[in-house]
This record gives structure tokens, C-alpha cells and sequence, in this order.
């Protein structure tokens, strides 16, 4: 059995950082929702097929940077009301396409082989 934390996680880590910055440029130009949201979900099943059985902790990684990201955009950028709003909505809904895909990876990893 191999530990928990290894290269591939750390690896697997850095790609989940990048992963949260499209999405908050989503949630800066889109104009709804559902783009970002949509881009949760996306990456969410993308680190459950990238890593089957440690895609939570990834989800977790993106939820938690989902939260710093959406403070720091509201800080430190200048962003309209309806801009805030979007964005902080999508951090505080991260938590769910981002588990759900993660699963949805991983089953669709073990599913293909």
C-alpha cells in the first residue's frame, strides 16, 4: 500500500490550482451562473478521473481556493454588484458539482478501466 501523500497527489494538486483560476475568470466575464458553475462541475470530473481515489481531497482543494479566490476577486478587482453576487454564489456552490463530478470521474475511471 503507498502513502496517502505522494508525487502524483502533489502533482495532481498543481493542476487543481489552475483548474480554480479558469473557473474565477468564469465567474468575472459570465453574465449567469451556470458558465461557472458549469466549469465546477467540468473540472470536478476531470480530478475524479485524474485521481480515482483521492479525487475528494482535490475537491476539497478546489472549494477551499473557490473561497479565497472569490474574497480576493472581491477585495482586490473592480467588480460590479452583479459580479460579486455571482461570484460568491459560486463559491458558496462549489461544494456541490464539485464532489458530484469528482465522483463521476472517478466512477468513470474505474467504469473504463
Amino acid at each position: 500500500m503507498s502513502n496517502f501523500f505522494d508525487f502524483q497527489l502533489l502533482r495532481s494538486m498543481l493542476v487543481a490550482l489552475p483548474m480554480t483560476v479558469i473557473i474565477l475568470f468564469c465567474c468575472y466575464v459570465a453574465s449567469t451562473v451556470h458558465l461557472p458553475l458549469l466549469a465546477v462541475m467540468l473540472s470536478g470530473v476531470g480530478i475524479g478521473f485524474l485521481e480515482p481515489k483521492r479525487g475528494w481531497l482535490l475537491a476539497l482543494a478546489i472549494i477551499l481556493l473557490m473561497f479565497l479566490g472569490a474574497f480576493l476577486m472581491k477585495t482586490y478587482l473592480p467588480l460590479t454588484v452583479k459580479q460579486v453576487e455571482h461570484t460568491q454564489f459560486v463559491a458558496y456552490l462549489t461544494f456541490f458539482p464539485a464532489f458530484t463530478g469528482g465522483f463521476l470521474g472517478s466512477f468513470l475511471k474505474r467504469a473504463l478501466g
